[in-house]
């Protein structure tokens, strides 16, 4: 994965699988420089958030998309992680 692009997973529409690419996306910035440890663990905190939300189901859907969005705020100077965020709100808006 290179700065220049996070890869989300294709093969489905599964919310938590896409929190997953997220994560991963996360860290690569992270390791390569471009996020620094506070930005890093801000946003790890809103994965974490929005993946428990994740996984209550409907009942979560709104805890999900306002974790999402901040966590598109904090990430809105990357423009890969921000495209990606973007993606996973429009998906969770639209899950049942």
């Amino acid at each position: 994965m290179t700065n220049a692009q996070v890869a989300l997973s294709h093969s489905g529409s599964d919310v938590r699988e896409q929190i997953t690419s997220l994560s991963a996306g996360l860290r690569a910035a992270h390791e390569q420089g471009r996020l620094d440890d506070d930005l890093y663990e801000a946003a790890r905190t809103e994965v974490g958030t929005a993946d428990a939300a994740a996984k209550d189901g409907p009942t979560g859907r709104g805890r999900l998309v306002i974790a999402l969005k901040r966590l598109s705020g904090l990430v809105s100077g990357f423009t890969d992680l921000s495209t990606a965020v973007a993606a996973v709100i429009a998906l969770a808006e639209n899950r049942p």
